[in-house]
């Protein structure tokens, strides 16, 4: 998908800004300056610097071989020439000589900072735009990547959340629905934000809380009742006031309609709530549909203005169906559609001071949970699966007994190729348990096999299932999930060797597969702990929760289910070995921190890294303001 395709909404991060900067080329690098993170140093893909730090590293190193950049801020000849250094104040000292008051040290050269901007898109060829000065710099270098010197995954389960003697209300225990982080609070470090649950009682009556990402340390728990939330549904964390600081929206107590939380200014006061309609284990998503700096909330076939929860437009005809609404450009004009139930509808103005949301297109096959990817090319008549031309194709999932899964064009809507989950020879159930239960979760796209084409995952009662681009069979491994069949899947390359790992979840282990596969329709699995859930929407999300340049793993789970327990045990030998039954928030790390950087940010459960500004990644909100 091309970069210009997307609008984003804006995710507050809190950067660190100092009175000068200084950018210097290394010979070597450094874990701490390799990637881009809440008030750290860093050049994403497009060249833009955010930094709090005085040097940017420059060169591409590996594992073991970085080393700490030298230390260019000394003025003391300790060498035992008398060669003399330079004799101008500290602030103004470049390499061997002095800039003038204005100028800037860029690798040992002085320079004139250019052009205000707030993006680089919108700086000249070679050059990135400094969020701190808001001025057009010239381009540095390679930014340094990491990557790890061994191929070992080594995982570690810290316990990120559990209720304590000190929880409020600590009966509400129970997780169920995927977790969201953001830094909430402005203080540089990502939180954990989530809703839990009393007993079995997991549709309504929610309390919402948080933790700090690299701590642990309780945020905020929101145990008063008018401030309860749905906790079978997931959340969406963002700016949606156009303050600089996040908000929360996720859906009332009942389970209808929207409530949002301010900011942590006014801690976390209702901000405003919808008109009830029906929502279940959907959850909203945050978007700028029209490119005009303001954030839309899209829940279902609904759009809502940000600021004021005023219901902007519905579309009746792609249906209310809780597949939980994706905001995606379908065409390549630079505006985006919302794929809803059936079909897609737009986002227009009606040239009085209103909004409307025609239809772009419907299908004829049963609603289903959505994703989207290049697959190939097929317009005009093509059905070339080799050709990529950067236009988004959706992936329906359903629970039809045939033709569950489907891959439709991303401008008309019409079919592809489908193809049904398999349901033989698992080694556990038998071919009519596993062929009654139909059904899978969101689909997970992505190259799963490093050939340069996106897969696609699901994840049903018996098997996990991957398939390529034209719809065969990548490979399948065996899973169980007997109760909703709609959890999701996150894939991410956590050791740097251009191969992605899954991280799956069903009602009884976490599981990280290797996601190439083995060549003969299986996989390895790399990891597993015992990891138990009745199982709704959720997935676990893969990102930087502390703060600290390096891929975490967050996951939730649940053990109100004494059946989904018992049948864990009955059915897997080594459940209890692996932990046995669990709830709560937990976070999985790599023993020694080698997995490789991602963002701090995963706010809300349609998350894309093409979709969310963070404040450091300009190219990717080219259309806002992404301070």
């Amino acid at each position: 998908m091309k970069p210009s395709s997307f609008r984003c909404i804006v995710v507050a991060i809190a950067l660190s800004i100092a009175a000068s900067i200084t950018l210097s080329a290394c010979n070597s690098c450094n874990d701490e300056l390799q990637n881009t993170g809440p008030g750290k140093v860093g050049v994403d893909d497009a060249g833009d610097i955010g930094r709090d730090t005085p040097h940017v590293a420059q060169d591409t190193c590996t594992g073991a071989s970085c080393t700490t950049p030298p230390d260019t801020t000394s003025h003391t000849d300790t060498s035992g020439d008398d060669v003399p250094g330079p004799t101008c104040p500290l602030e103004l000292t470049c390499g061997s000589g002095c800039c003038e008051s204005g100028q800037l040290c860029i690798r040992e050269s002085c320079v004139v900072p250019g052009d205000t901007c707030q993006h680089t898109l919108q700086c000249p060829e070679g050059h990135s735009c400094e969020p701190t000065l808001g001025r057009c710099i010239p381009q540095a270098a390679e930014a340094c990547i990491y990557r790890p010197d061994s191929d070992i995954f080594d995982p570690v389960v810290l316990v990120a959340w559990v209720d304590g003697e000190d929880t409020p209300e600590p009966t509400y225990k129970q997780v169920m629905m995927t977790p969201a982080v953001v830094d909430m609070t402005n203080n540089g470090t990502p939180d954990i934000v989530f809703s839990t649950f009393k007993g079995s009682n997991y549709n309504t009556d929610g309390i919402l809380r948080a933790v700090d990402g690299r701590t642990f340390e309780p945020v905020f728990d929101l145990v008063d009742l008018e401030r309860r939330v749905s906790p079978a549904a997931a959340i969406a964390l963002g700016d949606i006031d156009g303050d600089g600081r996040n908000e929360i929206v996720a859906v009332q107590a009942s389970g209808q309609g929207l409530i949002a939380f301010d900011d942590y200014t006014t801690e976390w006061a209702i901000k405003w709530t919808t008109d009830p309609f029906s929502m279940g284990s959907d959850g909203p998503a945050l978007a700028d549909l029209d490119g005009d700096g303001r954030v839309e909330v899209i829940a279902a076939n609904r759009v809502y203005d940000g600021q004021t929860g005023e219901l902007l437009c519905i579309n009746t005809e792609v249906g209310g169906g809780l597949m939980q609404s994706i905001a995606i450009d379908l065409n390549g004009d630079g505006r985006l559609e919302v794929l809803a139930g059936n079909g897609a509808f737009r986002f227009e103005s009606d040239g009085e001071g209103g909004f409307n949301c025609p239809t772009y297109w419907t299908h004829q096959f049963a609603t289903g949970l959505l994703g989207v990817g290049d697959f190939g090319t097929f317009t005009d008549g093509q059905r070339d699966f080799d050709t990529l031309d950067g236009i988004p194709e959706v992936v329906t999932v359903n629970t039809a007994a045939a033709d569950q899964i489907q891959l439709v064009n991303g401008q008309t809507g019409e079919r592809i190729w489908s193809v049904t989950l398999p349901a033989t020879d698992h080694p556990f159930f038998t071919d009519e348990q596993c062929t009654a239960k139909t059904g899978a979760g969101p689909p997970t796209v992505a190259d799963f096999d490093g050939d340069g084409r996106a897969d696609v995952a699901m994840a049903g009662a018996c098997y996990y299932v991957v398939y390529r681009n034209d719809g065969s069979l990548l490979w399948k491994m065996p899973v169980q999930d007997f109760s909703s069949r709609v959890t999701g899947s996150s894939v991410f390359d956590f050791q740097g060797d251009g191969k992605a790992e899954v991280v799956y979840g069903d009602e009884c282990f976490l599981r990280v597969y290797d996601g190439a596969g083995n060549g003969d329709g299986t996989t390895n699995i790399l990891f597993e702990i015992a990891n138990t859930t009745g199982t709704l929407r959720e997935l676990p999300v893969i990102v930087d929760v502390d703060g600290d340049f390096h891929a975490d793993i967050v996951v939730m789970s649940n053990d109100y289910s004494g059946g989904t327990t018992n049948r864990c045990r009955d059915t897997w030998s080594g459940f209890d070995e692996a932990g046995g039954p669990s709830h709560g928030i937990r976070v999985i790390k790599d023993r020694e921190n080698r997995w490789v950087s991602t963002r701090p940010v995963w706010n809300q459960h349609a998350y894309h890294v093409t979709n969310v500004c963070d404040g450091i990644v300009d190219a990717t909100c080219p259309g806002t303001v992404n301070r």
